[in-house]
């Protein structure tokens, strides 16, 4: 308290600082009351928002990303993929559960990888948080003969699934003979 007892001033506030104070004077003709609400704003703050995170899934299968969040008041989320904001209403296979803090792809495409962002903002700030999405492809063995001259041999053809993109060629089939 200063001046008298009559301002409350508070240094480096807190959010235990946060709620009701009431201002009372009086005097021979009476008394005055009045009482004040203070909310005490927060930046967001996402666990793990230091570093990057990379993740691998194969080809198919689903992945989740966790952008736990805290603030005051409570941050807005949003999420892009190689800096393309991500709709919510925008791809069936991509989910946005928990208020946004979790997003959930299903069957993911080779076109699903790439760098995730993280965003959280409300009135105080803003804090990202960034994950690095690697999808797999699929190995399968294929029966197979081949023939040569010194009679009939099994062999096995190694196939990797692999849809074409402009960054990612695909695998030659490959022959083992045994």
């Amino acid at each position: 308290m200063q001046n008298g007892n009559r301002l409350l001033r508070i240094y480096r506030v807190q959010q235990e600082h946060a709620g009701r104070f009431a201002c009372t004077a009086q005097n021979s003709a009476g008394e005055a009351r009045r009482e004040y609400h203070i909310v005490v704003q927060a930046p967001p703050v996402i666990s793990g928002a230091s570093r990057l995170q990379d993740l691998t899934v194969v080809l198919g299968q689903e992945v989740e990303f966790q952008c736990r969040v805290s603030g005051r008041p409570a941050p807005r989320v949003e999420w892009s993929r190689d800096g393309e904001v991500l709709s919510r209403h925008g791809d069936p296979h991509v989910e946005f559960l928990e208020d946004g803090q979790v997003l959930k792809v299903t069957s993911v495409r080779m076109r699903d990888q790439g760098l995730y962002q993280c965003l959280a903002i409300n009135n105080a700030g803003t804090q990202m948080r960034q994950f690095r999405l690697t999808v797999q492809g699929i190995y399968y063995i294929s029966d197979g003969y081949t023939y040569n001259h010194s009679g009939l041999n099994s062999a096995c053809t190694l196939i990797y699934v692999l849809p074409l993109s402009k960054t990612i060629r695909p695998l030659k089939v490959i022959r083992i003979l045994s």
